[in-house]
């Protein structure tokens, strides 16, 4: 009766220690799924050694050579037989239980490595953009709100009346506004040069949308479209005239006229840009984002404001001058501002091998 007694106190002693364990170096090596089922075999190996230990007690009994009856009065007697199936039934819910914590620590830690990135990259982000909002407010000065003279535009627009080119470039600088308010003189000789370009301004824009070149797919002579060759032109003329028509007018002219800025590939064959170190250059810019903003297009306008500043027309801290403006939201300025990627981290330059 020793060899049984013994042999359930070796059964309850390798139940209690399940060897489990994860070894270091192949931790190191193999895959979360990998390791997941290397444990899983382990598990279910060391659970079948656990119920082999049933047979071997019945191995034990039979070559002491006692009855049946004397077998069972010695199990009855320890209680041998509700101790091998609670042995059993214990290892069975040890394992299970181990599989199933072994795969949701993996869910759970890819989940938790994937959000400890989003959070860092969202934390640098932020910094960023603060960064960029602080060097702004450190030089930007507010300026006095620009008064504009009725009597006075409409002597402007009266002397450029016959010239609708002129009349056009002065419109482009003007807010909406103020142009409705003139416009409501249905004497004046200015106003009528306003309403005589308003009439004529479609056939100008569908004559600039009209002188196109090819587009060609990069790095081949496959041509993939056409975009107008007079970009700047383009785009500012049909921001101005958009903001007196009908959007389902303009909306056709409009992207069109953006794609050459915000398309790559048309961007760099058309050539299209603003000179930076030309104040006219830039000014005309900023027209066309209010005019952009003031005919509907605001999601358009930031489009155009991100491929500037990705393609480095435009200073980031330059973009919350809109939002002082009253053109578009901080956090619509950080939705620019990153869509543009100035607020990750630059790429360093590897360099390259040369002549020292």
């Amino acid at each position: 009766m020793e060899n049984e007694e013994e042999l359930v106190n070796d059964q309850n002693e390798k139940n209690e220690q399940i060897p489990l364990s994860i070894d270091n170096d192949s931790k190191e090596k193999e895959s979360t799924e990998d390791m997941l089922n290397r444990l899983s075999q382990q598990a279910d190996s060391e659970n079948n050694k656990l119920k082999q230990e049933d047979q071997k007690i019945e191995n034990i009994n039979n070559s002491v050579g006692l009855s049946d009856e004397d077998i069972k009065s010695e199990k009855l007697a320890i209680n041998l037989d509700s101790q091998i199936q609670d042995i059993n039934s214990e290892a069975e819910k040890l394992t299970e239980d181990f599989k199933k914590d072994l795969s949701d620590a993996s869910i759970l830690d890819k989940k938790d490595n994937n959000e400890n990135i989003s959070f860092i990259i969202e934390k640098a982000k932020e910094e960023k953009f603060d960064l960029l909002k602080s060097e702004f407010e450190k030089f930007y000065k507010e300026k006095p709100k620009q008064e504009y003279s009725d009597s006075e535009l409409k002597v402007e627009f009266t002397n450029i009346a016959n010239n609708m080119n002129a009349v056009n470039k002065k419109l482009e600088g003007l807010p909406k506004d103020i142009v409705e308010q003139l416009k409501t003189d249905n004497y004046n000789l200015g106003v009528t040069a306003i309403k005589e370009w308003q009439r004529t301004v479609g056939g100008q824009i569908v004559k600039i949308s009209n002188e196109r070149m090819p587009i060609y797919k990069k790095g081949s002579s496959e041509s993939i479209g056409t975009a107008a060759i007079n970009s700047t032109e383009y785009l500012a003329t049909i921001a101005n005239a958009a903001r007196f028509v009908p959007k389902e007018v303009s909306e056709k002219f409009i992207l069109d006229a953006l794609k050459n800025f915000t398309d790559k590939e048309t961007r760099k064959q058309t050539g299209a840009r603003f000179l930076l170190a030309n104040t006219e250059s830039t000014t005309q810019r900023d027209n066309i984002i209010r005019n952009l903003f003031e005919s509907g297009y605001s999601d358009e306008a930031k489009k155009f404001l991100s491929s500037e500043v990705m393609n480095k027309q435009m200073d980031p801290n330059s973009i919350f001058l809109y939002s002082k403006r009253g053109l578009f939201s901080e956090e619509e300025v950080r939705s620019i501002l990153d869509q543009a990627g100035a607020l990750e981290e630059p790429v360093k330059d590897e360099g390259t091998p040369g002549w020292g």
